[in-house]
């Protein structure tokens, strides 16, 4: 004896929708740890980027006719590309370079230098605005 099954269009039979259901929905990636660092190395890089200065503030006890030249490390945290621009300072306080452009994870030095010719008399305070 014979058996036949029969399809109607677009239908399975009963054990061929078993055999189905027994397969896995998605295979899953198995990385090894060089892998797995490897890709999380470039999800941070492909993040937006991330200013950091350090110091957060400078500070300096100068006299008049005294030269004094501070060190400001401006960091990409972040990935991606980061443009920075100084858009404003005192007019006593000489910047290196004033815009930079820092990739990821990189750093870029800035020296301010007070010029005390300009400075006012007294104590006084600046913003270096990045």
């Amino acid at each position: 004896m014979t058996r036949t099954t029969r399809f109607l269009a677009g239908l399975l039979p009963a054990s061929a929708l078993l055999v189905l259901a027994a397969l896995p929905c998605s295979a899953r990636e198995v990385l090894t740890p060089e892998e797995q660092a490897e890709r999380e190395l470039e999800q941070k890089r492909q993040a937006q980027p991330v200013l950091v200065c350090s110091p957060k503030s400078l500070s300096a006890s100068v006299t008049r006719g005294d030269t004094q030249r501070l060190r400001l490390t401006i960091r990409n945290a972040g990935g991606r590309t980061l443009g920075w621009v100084a858009t404003f300072w005192p007019n006593w306080a000489r910047l290196t370079t004033d815009s930079g452009e820092l990739g990821f994870q990189k750093e870029q030095v800035v020296y301010v230098t007070i010029d005390t010719t300009r400075l006012p008399t007294g104590r006084t305070r600046g913003q270096i605005i990045l």
